[in-house]
């Protein structure tokens, strides 16, 4: 990073964290928790999250991998070759969720994201590793799905990250008052790093960003 550069950051690091200290309510909510150890219901959750709602407990997304996990008869899935031989067509009946990602239903997304990763030895959440450029290569390839979803996949198996997404990136734009602010990977360094600052978890910072977003 040059020393510009290196500058502009401090600085977009001291307005988000002026907008953080200004906006967001005291303590931050917690985490509610992804799904450790289960990466089917991860993956699951991640694309069907894709502009979407996501309910509460019995409704929406939850809802729909809850409906997975009783249709295997398994409360905490974690075989991605599972799901990766489900009949796509089966199992957008099984979530009730025949909603479309690019040119893809989600079902069908999330079987080819099973079958991509279980087919390079990512079997397990303990299998997955989000640093790695050949597990991000085989989610991100997968029609209908990206860099962001991944990011919320990894978390949700315990990545301590963020997600980049809308919500987050129209709140640091409103912190720093730069409406031109589009850059996912420089918005993602940001959170993380005022999440460093404040010493808490990002998944709690990103967290809160997202119920505040989503008040307003």
């Amino acid at each position: 990073m040059t020393d510009t550069a290196a500058q502009v950051f401090d600085r977009d690091l001291k307005g988000l964290l002026d907008g953080i200290d200004s906006r967001l309510p005291k303590p931050f909510p917690e985490w509610p928790g992804g799904y450790p150890d289960q990466v089917e219901a991860a993956l699951i959750d991640a694309v069907l999250s894709i502009r979407a709602r996501y309910g509460k407990a019995d409704t929406g997304v939850r809802a729909a991998v809850s409906r997975y996990k009783d249709a295997v008869g398994d409360q905490a899935p974690n075989s991605l070759p599972r799901l990766a031989d489900f009949d796509a067509v089966k199992l957008a009946k099984v979530l009730h969720n025949h909603q479309m990602t690019g040119n893809e239903t989600k079902a069908a997304a999330i079987v080819q994201a099973a079958r991509a990763l279980s087919g390079i030895g990512v079997e397990t959440a303990a299998d997955t590793d989000p640093q790695d450029p050949g597990h991000r290569a085989a989610y991100v390839n997968v029609p209908g799905l990206g860099p962001v979803t991944w990011y919320y996949f990894t978390m949700l198996i315990g990545a301590h990250d963020i997600k980049p997404d809308t919500w987050v990136k129209r709140f640091v734009k409103l912190a720093l008052e730069a409406p031109e602010l589009d850059a996912d990977e420089y918005v993602r360094r940001l959170v993380n790093a005022a999440a460093a600052e404040l010493d808490v978890d990002p998944r709690v910072l990103d967290h809160a960003i997202w119920l505040y977003m989503r008040s307003r």
